[in-house]
């Protein structure tokens, strides 16, 4: 897992990664993370933190290199002179000179040390895109499955008012011939008006998600497929545990940034150590003696010379840098151990998340299959009067009850999918199998 697929435009997951039974015109799985890659401005921004982050590299390698300087320089001189006694003289002269100087550092004990520093910042900052480009991901699908859920309980819960105005108007029928009662048709009548507020309140959950969705992925939704995720997921809680301890990015993130303090430490110390660097120039004047430039004095300098610059007495302040780096290194390093604990409890949140879901999908199912079973039977017997419309009723909410679970459960599965990849360092384009796609 690198930077580099962050770095890019946008992605597309490759064939076979997700299996998704799309409907002609629906937006998939695959396009919206896509869209959301390729659009996301906080990862835009994290992209172009990490390029300037780079940056540190050359700074800190500038240590070692030479600095060059030239100079020119033209300049015109008058100068009036008085005499006591009277008359006086006026004098202007053209001087013009041009020198180079150059200097090598040959020993610098902090150079190196900021070298190393800036790398593991540079490390640290690729970890931290990485995360980012997680979240984005992350975000991107569980809004996906945010709509299709909504989507399919607005389905469900408008089958259902279609269904119980059918009965209601069933009921109404029957009570005109004397075979129900008006408590029967107030019955059906109060579990359509439920089932209009149902309604509208799963309709107004979807307007949200939707408006969730457009904001992460960029572009409205439409009608969306249900995903068939086929991931290669850990396969024990303890795979999921080691996994992500060693490879989530902000763990990584805050390992190199702690590995990079360390080294700050060695750059301060370097401030106690002598320094050493070669330095030479060269110049030449010209100092007319008259005005028309005939006469002139042209002098011409070179110098050369090794420093050595050893520090005695600093009034303290570089020891205390020190101090500070040691035991902001020391914060670090505790910071590493927590966000390590912080990703092995993700993931076994998710872990355990992803199970749950599973059960509660298969629980759902034979929950729907009996109560459809048990549904067909008191229809049956409502028929010859062995049970009223309100058992009718009440196991027609029951099956609804099911079949909204069974959604929610399904959507929870998928999320829980992808928490648990995030959680484990794997929600990338490579673990993906996702493929450059143009902005």
């Amino acid at each position: 897992m690198n930077a580099e697929s962050w770095r890019v435009g946008g992605i597309a997951l490759a064939a076979g990664v997700m299996l998704v039974a799309a409907p002609a015109g629906a937006m998939t799985l695959q396009e919206a993370l896509a869209r959301a890659e390729a659009t996301n401005p906080t990862l835009a921004a994290e992209q172009a933190h990490l390029r300037a982050v780079d940056e540190q590299i050359p700074q800190a390698m500038s240590g070692y290199k030479p600095t060059v300087t030239a100079t020119l320089g033209i300049g015109r001189d008058l100068t009036n002179t008085r005499y006591q006694a009277g008359g006086g003289e006026r004098t202007e002269t053209n001087a013009k000179s041009a020198s180079i100087s150059a200097s090598q550092p040959l020993y610098d004990a902090t150079v190196a040390p900021a070298v190393r520093r800036a790398e593991r910042l540079v490390e640290a900052e690729r970890a931290t895109l990485l995360a980012t480009g997680q979240t984005v991901l992350l975000n991107a699908a569980t809004a996906y499955m945010d709509v299709v859920k909504n989507q399919e309980l607005v389905a469900l819960n408008a089958a259902n008012e279609k269904l119980l105005q059918r009965q209601l108007k069933a009921a109404q029928d029957r009570a005109r011939v004397g075979e129900y009662t008006r408590t029967d048709v107030a019955q059906a009548d109060s579990r359509l008006a439920q089932a209009v507020a149902s309604r509208l309140s799963a309709e107004g959950t979807l307007e949200s998600a939707r408006a969730t969705f457009e904001r992460l992925v960029g572009t409205a939704p439409g009608t969306l497929a249900s995903p068939k995720p086929s991931f290669r997921l850990p396969r024990t809680m303890e795979e999921a545990a080691s996994l992500a301890r060693a490879n989530n990015p902000s763990v990584l993130s805050a390992a190199y940034t702690e590995d990079a303090q360390r080294h700050r430490i060695d750059q301060q110390f370097g401030q106690l150590l002598p320094s050493a660097s070669l330095s030479a120039s060269g110049s030449r004047t010209w100092d007319p003696g008259r005005d028309d430039g005939v006469d002139y004095t042209r002098t011409d300098s070179l110098t050369a010379r090794v420093q050595v610059v050893a520090p005695l007495y600093q009034a303290g302040l570089p020891d205390s840098q020190v101090r500070e780096a040691k035991q902001t290194a020391q914060q670090y390093r505790l910071q590493t151990q927590d966000q390590g604990n912080q990703s092995v409890e993700s993931a076994v949140t998710a872990w355990a998340a992803l199970e749950a879901a599973r059960a509660n999908i298969q629980s759902y199912r034979d929950q729907i299959k009996a109560a459809q079973t048990a549904l067909d039977g008191l229809r049956e017997e409502a028929k010859v009067g062995s049970r009223t419309l309100l058992d009718v009723l009440d196991q027609e909410q029951e099956l609804l009850n099911s079949r909204v679970n069974l959604v929610s459960a399904q959507r929870d599965e998928t999320v829980a999918a992808f928490q648990l990849l995030a959680a484990c360092g794997q929600l990338s384009p490579e673990q993906l199998g996702l493929t450059k796609a143009k902005r």
